[in-house]
């Protein structure tokens, strides 16, 4: 086990991010989870996704993301519960929600409902033991002094993103620049998206790691310390 990997979700897929013992990268676009092969050779994979959802209320993790972000608190959608997601039509899902946890479904949340449950799937089936919860705006926050850089829909953002990437992983920009000329549509996924996958691996491969907790096992999410 040395690797560590990071996982994006994008317009059309997901995108992975390896980095090696050698804190060398590789970048993936991949239509689905279950195209990642070798995952005996992964100690930790970090995934921008929910693993674990609300039972009666909102998930203490998430709320702690939120107070963390402060302003980019809205980047964190709160999770439901996860029968509501189950149901066929946003109203539907809404009502149920609300029967549970007295709280509607974001139609944020609802719209990538399908990668949710994707990735829930690959979770319980594959990968239990090393795919965690994490978030990029935190990893990046993290990685900051605790400074948040401005938004990654800025050219700013995305440029602080990338110098502070490249102390460590000093390729990135390339293979960054790489991936973007290979995209089949302009669509497919943006710089934005690889940005996140890396950030999200180079906090999988930290030495030191931190969770958002609570008492329940069902409600964390992971973040290496910098």
């Amino acid at each position: 086990m040395s690797m560590h990997g990071g996982i994006d979700g994008c317009r059309n897929g997901w995108i992975l991010a390896i980095l090696d013992q050698q804190m060398k990268l590789s970048l993936h676009h991949l239509t689905e989870l279950n195209m990642i092969n070798d995952l005996e050779q992964f100690e930790r994979i970090y995934i921008d996704i929910p693993l674990h959802f609300a039972q009666t209320s909102y998930r203490k993790s998430e709320l702690k993301a939120r107070k963390l972000l402060n302003k980019r608190a809205h980047s964190i959608f709160l999770s439901p519960n996860f029968a509501a997601l189950q149901q066929e039509t946003y109203t539907q899902a809404c009502e149920l929600n609300y029967q549970i946890m007295g709280k509607k479904i974001s139609i944020q949340y609802w719209n990538i409902k399908h990668k949710i449950i994707e990735a829930q799937a690959f979770y319980q089936n594959k990968t239990k033991n090393i795919l965690f919860e994490s978030h990029p705006e935190l990893a990046f926050l993290l990685l900051n002094s605790g400074i948040l850089p401005p938004s990654k829909k800025t050219q700013a953002g995305l440029t602080i993103r990338l110098e502070q990437l490249m102390q460590f992983v000093p390729n990135a920009e390339i293979h960054i620049q790489n991936m973007l000329s290979k995209r089949k549509k302009g669509t497919d996924f943006g710089p934005d998206d690889l940005l996140d996958a890396i950030i999200l691996a180079l906090s999988a491969a930290q030495k030191h790691q931190m969770q958002l907790t609570s008492q329940s096992n069902n409600d964390k999410m992971m973040f290496g310390t910098f």
